[in-house]
């Protein structure tokens, strides 16, 4: 009998269906116009200045046309600035009633040739979180590791499969599952780790076919308190201080720029500058992604 107690995943919503488009809508996007689009400077430092991005579009004013930034909603006329972390295309669109018309782009060019990567292989994970898990394994006598933790880099993540049994007085033991996968982001010069997708699942024996309340509650209650209290964080935190241990063997000068995952490793890249810019109006991450608008007039 299988159980699950805990799931997170991310949604899907793909497949919701649109509007239907009509005559008067396309007339409107037809009529639409980029006016202007202009990136200045066009080239840039990972931490250097930030790039000034200006448009106008027109378009009737009775049209409801929306104008996008990258997938950000933005004025007719207006401007921003940018800090890409590598080179970025920034793309003009005007979208009504579930139709979009491409405007524009420009480019932002980031020169990254002063950078240093490094490679934390798959190996050094694997030893940082399996820590984790002998630790607790170890310190508790109601839940154990059946085997090994799973721990692999892929370029969506670092997947970990952890294989547990509970220790049940006066009844079957069932197996715990956890499974997640945590993502990397690099933040204000910080890595950031973070759990894209967490599962638990607790499989009894075949043939148990009832369980009381207070062995689920039991059960429940090691899942809560050895791996969402005490693994999950410190999971977390392992990774952190992996990476932010490679990024202080760096030479004076240089900052975390990005992090990349890939088949079998992590790649940290550094590269010299100060600190990114922020604005109180705005904040550019390190993924290029826009956050703020400054229209003007």
């Amino acid at each position: 009998m299988t159980q699950t107690i805990d799931t997170l995943r991310p949604r899907d919503d793909d497949d919701i269906p649109g509007p239907d488009i009509d005559d008067h809508t396309l007339e409107c996007l037809g009529d639409t116009q980029l006016t202007s689009f202009t990136a200045s400077p066009t080239s840039t430092q990972p931490f250097g200045p930030p790039t000034t991005l200006r448009w106008s579009v027109s378009s009737p004013s009775t049209c409801g046309v929306t104008v996008k930034l990258n997938g950000q909603a933005v004025a007719k006329t207006g401007s921003m600035q940018v800090q890409p972390a590598v080179t970025t295309r920034y793309a003009l669109t005007a979208q009504a009633r579930g139709a979009t018309r491409s405007l524009g782009s420009v480019t932002v060019a980031v020169d990254t040739a002063a950078c240093v990567t490094l490679p934390v292989p798959e190996s050094l994970v694997r030893n940082q979180v399996r820590s984790v898990i002998d630790t607790i394994d170890a310190a508790s006598g109601e839940i154990s590791q059946r085997s090994a933790a799973k721990v692999e880099v892929v370029p969506g993540g670092i997947t970990v499969a952890l294989r547990l049994k509970a220790a049940v007085n006066n009844f079957a033991d069932p197996d715990i599952n956890v499974d997640f996968t945590i993502g990397l982001r690099v933040r204000n010069g910080a890595v950031e780790p973070f759990y894209k997708s967490f599962s638990v699942e607790v499989d009894w024996p075949w043939w148990v076919t009832v369980v009381t309340l207070g062995v689920s509650e039991f059960v429940e209650g090691l899942i809560a308190d050895k791996i969402d209290g005490a693994a999950r964080p410190l999971v977390l935190q392992a990774v952190q201080q992996l990476i932010e241990g490679m990024v202080d063997q760096l030479p004076d000068g240089l900052r975390l720029h990005s992090l990349q995952l890939v088949a079998d490793e992590i790649r940290v890249t550094a590269c010299p500058g100060g600190p990114r810019f922020v604005d109180d109006r705005f904040l550019v991450l390190s993924t290029g992604v826009l956050q703020g608008v400054v229209a003007d007039g």
